[in-house]
């Protein structure tokens, strides 16, 4: 074999393992049968989550005929998506949640309906049994008339921009573990919006525990009803970890001279 030929495999092989590494970090949930029937039966179980310890129990809610696709085109059409009241669930990062560095992300589709005073969104979070934020996006109704994003954590958070509930947006957070902080983005999915920077905040509560033990947790508080689906945890993998798979290919070339 060839010096270039195995330079070539090497390189071909570090570019697989790497994208093993990520992979192992990405988690879909997108709740599509037969796994999940929207309405019918409880999340524990789903997709690898569990309701937090502790957690209230809303009660699963029927669709209504203005939530079922196709009369109303929410999320993915005339797939399943998940529709929950004041409950709180949550699920770890998986088999990367030692590996995972900074970029990582949680990202879900959201779309809160009808709301009453409280908020719907996700978070971050310390544990992957138990409800512990530690920084999240949530979408806040006063009861009134005042429908805005809000950064938050454990200890409070700062509001910005507006929404509006009986549209599907795309809320992304950006975690740097690093600096214990995250950015949050929302795209309005039903009007092919822009992102927009919802601003960034501290982690607080539990963040030491994040990297080996946490996840991410689905929250309502109100009354409210929400629709989620496409939540999706992407674990980038630290440089040290990609460090030891360029450690481990300039091994094999090595082997192979």
């Amino acid at each position: 074999m060839s010096r270039h030929l195995s330079l070539s495999l090497a390189s071909a092989g570090l570019m697989f393992l790497a994208g093993a590494v990520v992979s192992n970090g990405a988690v879909i949930s997108n709740f599509e049968t037969p796994t999940y029937t929207a309405g019918t039966h409880e999340l524990d179980s789903v997709d690898g989550w569990t309701r937090a310890s502790g957690a209230a129990n809303g009660g699963w809610v029927t669709p209504t005929g203005a939530y079922i696709p196709p009369t109303y085109p929410i999320l993915e059409g005339s797939q399943s998506w998940l529709q929950y009241a004041n409950e709180q669930y949550v699920r770890g990062w998986g088999s990367a949640s030692s590996a995972v560095g900074d970029g990582s992300t949680l990202s879900a589709l959201v779309r809160p309906g009808t709301m009453s005073a409280g908020f719907v969104g996700f978070y971050l979070n310390a544990t992957s049994t138990t409800a512990a934020p530690v920084v999240g996006i949530r979408m806040n109704y006063d009861g009134a008339s005042s429908y805005q994003f809000r950064m938050a954590n454990a200890s409070g958070g700062s509001y910005a921009g507006s929404f509006d509930p009986t549209h599907t947006y795309k809320l992304e957070l950006v975690i740097d573990f690093t600096n214990q902080t995250a950015v949050g983005w929302a795209t309005d999915v039903t009007t092919s919006g822009s992102p927009f920077n919802i601003g960034s905040i501290a982690f607080a509560g539990g963040s030491g525990n994040v990297i080996a033990n946490g996840g991410v947790q689905l929250y309502t508080a109100g009354g409210n009803y929400p629709v989620y689906d496409d939540i999706q945890i992407n674990a980038v993998p630290e440089p040290a970890a990609l460090s030891l798979l360029g450690f481990g290919g300039l091994m094999m070339l090595r082997r192979r001279k």
